[in-house]
């Protein structure tokens, strides 16, 4: 782990019941598609998982439907982990044949979830869920939204993804003016047009690991580690 490297410090849950088989990725720099900013250390192109073929489930509730939903959950966590669970409901219902839905359709999903136990971060008012071989204190990956099925929705980034991309930044320019961090962190995450929902997710965790010690400011008030 580098030292200093903030990551993943928010309120956790983690119950090792029932662990799932997986090859942990490494954060090996995969090929980057389209123009998408490549990475400077700990970043790799987005994954989305692959679930095959839809498999259409009348009713959610049955056993039959639990078991089928609890498999790609699993493919899920082994493939996209540290997985917002709002992405996982809507990757899970679509690999059903289900692109809309409602609460309790949603809560089918997060039922199976919630039973395999599976470790869960909370930030922000949003979980996070995490596949048993990922240690949530020291991950120091990030990963890229690119292209078409690459792309990644800020929202679904766990805060200590962009606090990672911001180390690798620093690492490199060494001092920064906050809004220049934020740029330039949303462009080794891939976003190249730094929305309203971007700049908002940049600055709270940029803001969070100033308040916890991880980055400073110096006297010119630009950003150090």
């Amino acid at each position: 782990m580098r030292s200093g490297v903030p990551i993943c410090g928010m309120s956790t849950t983690n119950m090792p019941e029932g662990k799932i088989a997986s090859n942990y990725l490494r954060g090996k720099h995969d090929e980057l598609a389209g123009s998408v900013a490549r990475p400077l250390g700990h970043g790799h192109l987005f994954q989305p998982a692959d679930i095959g073929e839809v498999v259409y489930l009348p009713d959610l509730d049955d056993y039959d439907a639990y078991e089928i939903l609890q498999k790609n959950i699993k493919i899920v966590l082994e493939m996209e982990a540290p997985v917002s669970q709002a992405r996982l409901v809507r990757v899970v219902l679509a690999s059903v044949g289900i692109s809309r839905s409602g609460s309790r359709v949603q809560m089918s999903v997060i039922r199976a979830v919630n039973r395999m136990q599976v470790p869960v971060s909370r930030e922000d008012g949003m979980i996070f869920y995490w596949r048993f071989d990922q240690n949530k204190d020291e991950y120091k990956e990030y990963r890229i939204s690119g292209n078409g099925i690459h792309k990644r929705d800020i929202q679904d980034v766990p805060k200590c993804e962009i606090i990672n991309a911001a180390y690798d930044v620093l690492d490199q320019q060494v001092a920064l003016p906050e809004e220049e961090l934020i740029t330039e962190t949303a462009r080794i995450l891939g976003y190249r047009r730094v929305g309203a929902n971007v700049r908002d997710a940049i600055t709270r965790a940029i803001s969070h690991a100033i308040q916890k010690g991880n980055f400073k400011k110096d006297n010119n008030g630009k950003v150090i580690l």
